[in-house]
């Protein structure tokens, strides 16, 4: 809530402004009691040596007009294109007097005698430029793709990216709209007549008490506004306000003109400037992408790693209950349960193989981004790297259904195994291949057809 109040400095003796005088309306003072910007090291280094004390960018807007004018209209506080920049500070802290004192908000001119309007409006930028809302769009999105980086780091990147885009929006500070009516020399004047004097317009906090005007002394030299503690003036810091002065200049003063640039064009040089000033987090974006993808590669190869030590296992268990040629009567007497054991694994065996083609295709096709980029994050290299793992399964390559070359071009390796089926079809061939026939073999076969028949 916003509260306002006019200060005479000779209270009753107030000069009204009458049609063809001269006035002009100043802003005197600004104070910013609250400062809503996270304090993040990405933004510039404040002069307090405290990266990590929250700064604020703060724009004063101003739109003053008389009925009857040109445009005699308040501006809707969603579209601020039109309002005009009065003042503009990219390093204010909270509780800081803003750095201006008797800025125009409106330039002498003559007066016609229609109601004043005086628009305030304070702004605290929070736009991110191209640099940064480029390094906090990548960590978003490699955050969002990196579902296997350690330590949770997944979440903390996509959070912080997230967070930290959804709060790039301006945050009003206040805007504040009052009319001012046609005084008179009479003893009737309006409940707000125009005349010279100060006005604060301070935002009260406690929105269902008024503040207390009367405990607060304003400085007329300065406009600056204070409080007694213990008989002595103590300036007032823990409240918004900004001090306006209407000014009636001497007869004879000539109308002049003081132009003040659109809210829309103060858009356009600020964001190219914030976007020069950020250049140098390009480096930085580029550096935590390579940290993040070496990560995300050693995750990969250890994943695919015990990924293919799972079907080798489960592989070589299934061959170990296929008999042999020089398997003793003892070992057939065990048929049942070996026969059980072998069709366990085999199935076990088959499963981690799939598991294994359908986690080696996501790691060898992921880009570093997450898009169709073809930066990839595991290379040809350590695609071939964790290929030769295989190896040693598939010797001698002589008869077997995957070769030497195959392992070694991970595109055509991909491509021969288009589907998890063919490669898990290929681990079990393998598995069979050195298994010969015997009598315990055809004894197992047996065992099955004649626990089918007495199942009927």
């Amino acid at each position: 809530m916003l509260e306002s109040r006019l200060d005479r400095q000779n209270s009753g003796f107030g000069r009204p402004i009458l049609t063809g005088d001269v006035y002009s309306i100043r802003l005197d003072r600004g104070v910013i009691a609250d400062i809503s910007e996270l304090p993040f090291p990405f933004s510039r280094p404040s002069g307090s040596g405290n990266p990590f004390r929250p700064t604020g960018e703060i724009v004063v807007l101003a739109n003053v007009f008389e009925f009857g004018s040109a445009n005699p209209q308040f501006l809707d506080p969603t579209d601020l294109t039109q309002a005009k920049v009065v003042y503009f500070s990219e390093d204010v802290f909270e509780h800081q007097d803003l750095n201006f004192s008797n800025i125009p908000l409106q330039a002498p001119v003559a007066y016609s005698g229609n109601p004043i309007g005086i628009q305030l409006i304070v702004v605290e930028l929070d736009r991110t430029s191209g640099p940064t809302q480029a390094l906090l769009g990548r960590l978003a999105d490699l955050g969002s793709t990196g579902d296997f980086l350690p330590g949770g780091a997944t979440d903390t990147l996509l959070d912080l990216g997230a967070a930290l885009l959804q709060q790039n929006h301006d945050d009003m500070i206040f805007e504040y709209r009052m009319v001012l009516d046609p005084g008179t020399t009479g003893a009737q004047q309006p409940s707000s007549p125009f005349e010279e004097g100060r006005y604060v317009i301070m935002r009260n906090e406690a929105r269902t008490t008024e503040l207390p005007w009367n405990d607060y002394r304003l400085d007329h030299e300065t406009g600056r506004v204070y409080f007694m503690r213990n008989s002595q003036p103590v300036a007032l810091a823990d409240h918004t306000y900004f001090t306006v002065n209407v000014i009636k200049h001497p007869a004879g003063t000539q109308a002049s003109n003081y132009v003040l640039n659109s809210f829309d064009a103060f858009n356009t040089s600020f964001e190219a400037s914030i976007s020069n000033r950020d250049q140098p987090l390009n480096i930085i974006a580029d550096r935590i992408q390579d940290e993040i993808v070496d990560a995300r590669a050693v995750s990969w190869n250890a994943q695919l790693a015990e990924a293919w030590n799972n079907v080798s296992e489960r592989a070589n268990l299934y061959s170990s209950y296929v008999p042999h040629a020089d398997d003793t009567n003892l070992r057939c007497e065990l048929l049942p349960l070996a026969t059980e054991q072998r069709d366990l694994a085999e199935q076990q065996a088959f499963n981690a193989a799939l598991s294994f083609m359908r986690l080696f295709e996501s790691a060898s096709t992921e880009t570093v981004d997450g898009t169709t980029s073809t930066d990839l994050v595991l290379s040809d290299d350590e695609q071939r790297e964790i290929l030769m793992l295989l190896a040693s399964y598939f010797v001698p390559f002589d008869g077997s259904p995957i070769s030497r070359d195959l392992l070694a071009d991970p595109a055509q390796f991909r491509q021969t195994f288009s589907t998890a089926t063919t490669f898990a079809e290929a681990v079990m061939t393998e598995a069979r291949r050195d298994v010969e026939t015997s009598t315990c073999a055809v004894l197992i076969a047996d065992n099955k057809a004649r626990a089918i028949s007495g199942s009927d």
